[in-house]
């Protein structure tokens, strides 16, 4: 395995860590970093991967790290600051607002990857 294909994958887990580290911020500033963040993964992603099956590994490992990051988040938000039912409805709506936002980037990537390896044909 080539060196970039590690430090990619490794940059897919990023994310995690920003969740331990902004939780105290709430949702605002956790979702605001987070947004931009999944937006630069998915092209790091895509400018790195060569091939298609290189793209979809890099993008699973983008929407597990999105999921463990929004439950993280939730879990030390709700376990430190706020312990109420809202705080839990809320985070299971971002874990599945984050999945999707993550599915879709990395659908439209793996679109563009598959028509221009088509294309190259």
């Amino acid at each position: 395995m080539q060196k970039k294909y590690l430090l990619v994958t490794l940059a897919n887990y990023i994310p995690v860590l920003c969740a331990f580290l902004l939780y105290r911020g709430g949702g605002l500033l956790f979702w605001s970093v987070f947004i931009i963040m999944q937006v630069f993964l998915v092209g790091l992603n895509y400018s790195t991967a060569g091939k298609k099956n290189v793209l979809l590994f890099f993008s699973a490992n983008l929407l597990v790290s999105t999921i463990i990051a929004n439950w993280l988040s939730i879990y030390l938000y709700y376990t430190y600051i706020s312990s109420d039912a809202e705080t839990i409805l809320v985070g299971y709506a971002a874990i599945k607002i984050g999945a999707v936002f993550v599915l879709v980037l990395s659908l439209i990537s793996l679109g563009i990857k598959v028509l221009v390896e088509r294309k190259n044909i």
